[in-house]
């Protein structure tokens, strides 16, 4: 057998080497939130918390008109204080498109989700994202998915009629 001393520096160098593997992986991991981090950021115009403020913002409307006899200050007063509560909550993650993001680079390598925040960055994408995104582009792909679920629609009593089936209305 080994002499206590060997012993005791083969356990000392086993110890230090998975405590270099740990450190390695902390900082790994470190980066990793870092760039998951500017990714969302980058999805969201540079503000982290857009959709849940979106969210906020639907469900406030519901809000309002259940409290119809709310002052314009309590109102703001409310308003004022949600959106902070949000924000907050959208910044220490784990939120809507922070757990999207997350489950979209599941298999990406570090430099690929660098690569994607360059591409999200890309001024051309931005200026094509807030065309497609605009209202009136919102309301002109709403039109086109009403026309295309009438002839969908058509289509499937179309195809049920010829089966002897009833159509659908």
């Amino acid at each position: 057998m080994f002499p206590l001393s060997i012993k005791s520096a083969f356990l000392a160098c086993a110890f230090f080497c998975i405590s270099l593997e740990s450190i390695s992986a902390h900082s790994q991991d470190v980066e990793r939130n870092r760039l998951i981090s500017a990714l969302v950021q980058a999805q969201q115009g540079g503000k982290s918390g857009n959709v849940e403020k979106s969210t906020a913002e639907l469900l406030l409307q519901q809000a309002r008109q259940i409290n119809q006899g709310a002052t314009p200050d309590q109102w703001k007063e409310v308003q004022t204080e949600v959106f902070q509560s949000v924000s907050q909550m959208a910044s220490h993650g784990g939120g809507m498109v922070d757990t999207l993001t997350r489950l979209g680079v599941a298999d990406l390598s570090n430099a690929e989700i660098a690569h994607l925040i360059t591409i999200i960055g890309d001024p051309v994408l931005a200026k094509y994202t807030a065309a497609s995104s605009s209202p009136a582009a919102q309301e002109e792909v709403m039109k086109a998915a009403m026309v295309d679920g009438q002839h969908i629609n058509a289509l499937i009593n179309t195809v049920l009629a010829k089966e002897g089936l009833r159509e659908m209305h």
